[in-house]
């Protein structure tokens, strides 16, 4: 459960974002968000655009969480 609220979510998704955006770049985030007009698997989304597992970035993103305190 989210006891932060809302603006800390808003927060954290704002940063991952602007992580994928320093890693990968902008057209790899447009590319992923432009492909869920498509009739596949949303799952398959991240795998197709991004070089690693989305399991792999979310603990990387946590630990980088964690180092901005």
């Amino acid at each position: 459960m989210n006891q932060l609220g809302a603006p800390s979510t808003y927060g954290q998704a704002f940063l991952a974002v602007d992580w994928l955006i320093e890693r990968y770049g902008s057209a790899k985030v447009l590319e992923f968000l432009g492909r869920f007009a498509l009739q596949a698997e949303p799952r398959e989304h991240w795998r197709t655009v991004f070089p690693i597992p989305y399991r792999q970035f979310g603990d990387e993103f946590r630990s980088r969480l964690e180092g901005l305190r």
